[in-house]
């Protein structure tokens, strides 16, 4: 790398919940998701949120015990509990709230100017079902001040191994469907006899035209067609499940239909933190094993290989304009990986090493893009560690690096997929990779 180079590279730092903080967010997601959609609404600019996150656990409830005797903050509140949003803050309360960031001593012009984020972050807070805790407030902005997608994005993060919010049992495969933004789901088609055979949906894109969805399960039992009428839409998901899905019932806004299936399994119920359902995810082979909704939080699909061990990481490449260069060292497994690119503002970015914990091993590689060469595919095998991994581009493959075990192959197609994050786990070698993206 040149000298010019060097002088201009931003390194950025990755964080990550602690355990504790995930192990809150997980027991009320709902309330978090909800959360998360009020924040990012705000659209906070990187430096915003980079502010945001010098305030303390302390300090985020000094202003928010400051703040409950506000008329104009118990009336944001109480627009956030009726699903309402308002306007930023006027000024006057902006100026109200200025006052109690100086008497806390935290008045500095850069924090004076997102004075209107704090108050609608406090108030969202607030307003949840579950009372957020502050000192979560205080580690979920220092989350989002490295982590794209704000709030949702770092939710979304939390397990990308595997999902555990879906209803039934762990047999079969996983699937997500892949909702694109302004689609509505129009007909939903049930394979049902004594248990959930298959589900599958179809959408109406905002052109008026129809995409047909991936069918989920089987093929047995008999067939039930839902079909939405303009202006309907799925407000819960609920039936019984065990080992498989046992029935659903299907709430709109307009009517019931169902229940369908048999009577075994435990009741559940599934509602959409706001909105409406735009999908399912789950596990599937021969029947309907589990069911989740997808609402606005899973605008973001994730996919991740690997082992479940080693420590976290999130690399936000949403800003990017063009990879550069991938740096590893790999022998029988991948030891490490490191990215580098060019961002929107044309600064050279280089990512963090990951991998090599106590000692580095390995030969290292690097791979070079040429201008206009971007990522389409990430190939490999995996097993507890990642032990291979091809990058493949619109120009060229590159790899593959590693060993020849692992077993698991995996495929990581980008096409048609606006990449948000790159992210996995590490100790002393890379133990599996995976992306964040949003469709295109």
């Amino acid at each position: 790398m040149s000298q010019e180079a060097i002088a201009s590279t931003s390194f950025v730092t990755t964080n990550v919940l602690d355990e504790n903080t995930q192990a809150t967010i997980k027991s009320n997601i709902a309330e978090y998701v909800a959360f998360g959609q009020k924040v990012d609404a705000q659209n906070l600019s990187r430096a915003d949120k980079k502010t945001l996150s010098t305030l303390s656990a302390e300090q985020w409830t000094q202003i928010t015990d400051k703040l409950k005797e506000s008329p104009a903050f118990q009336a944001q509140v109480s627009a956030y509990k009726a699903g309402k949003t308002l306007e930023p803050p006027h000024a006057a309360a902006q100026a109200e709230l200025q006052v109690v960031l100086g008497t806390i001593g935290v008045a500095s012009s850069a924090v004076l100017g997102v004075s209107g984020a704090i108050f609608g972050i406090a108030a969202a807070a607030a307003a949840t079902g579950v009372g957020i805790p502050l000192g979560i407030v205080a580690a979920i902005i220092g989350g989002i001040s490295s982590v794209v997608g704000g709030v949702l994005g770092l939710v979304a993060l939390l397990q990308p191994m595997e999902s555990t919010l879906e209803i039934g049992g762990r047999g079969g495969s996983l699937f997500n469907d892949s909702v694109k933004e302004g689609w509505k789901i129009k007909r939903i088609i049930i394979r049902y006899g004594n248990i959930i055979d298959g589900i599958r949906c179809v959408w109406q894109r905002p052109d008026g035209s129809l995409q047909e969805g991936q069918h989920h399960g089987g093929y047995g039992g008999v067939e039930k067609i839902i079909d939405l009428r303009d202006g309907e839409y799925v407000i819960e998901v609920a039936g019984a499940a065990g080992n498989v899905v046992d029935s659903l019932r299907i709430t709109t806004n307009y009517a019931k239909y169902g229940p369908y299936g048999g009577n075994g399994g435990k009741p559940f119920s599934l509602k959409p933190s706001s909105g409406s359902v735009i999908g399912f995810y789950g596990r599937s082979g021969n029947l309907l094993d589990a069911i989740g909704i997808q609402d606005a939080m899973f605008m973001f699909e994730r996919k991740y290989y690997g082992g479940t061990n080693g420590i976290p990481f999130i690399e936000d490449v949403s800003e990017m304009k063009q990879m550069k260069r991938i740096i590893l060292r790999s022998d029988a497994y991948i030891d490490t990986l490191q990215f580098e690119w060019i961002n929107s503002s044309n600064e050279y970015i280089t990512g963090a090493e990951y991998g090599g914990y106590g000692m580095k091993g390995g030969n290292s590689s690097f791979i070079e893009f040429q201008e206009g060469e971007y990522l389409t595919k990430i190939t490999g095998k995996a097993g507890i560690y990642m032990d291979s991994v091809c990058f493949h581009t619109n120009l060229k493959v590159h790899g593959p690096y590693g060993g020849s075990g692992g077993s698991t192959p995996f495929i990581i197609d980008l096409t048609e997929k606006r990449l948000l994050c790159l992210i996995g786990r590490y100790g002393r070698f890379i133990d599996g990779i995976g992306v964040l993206v949003k469709s295109r």
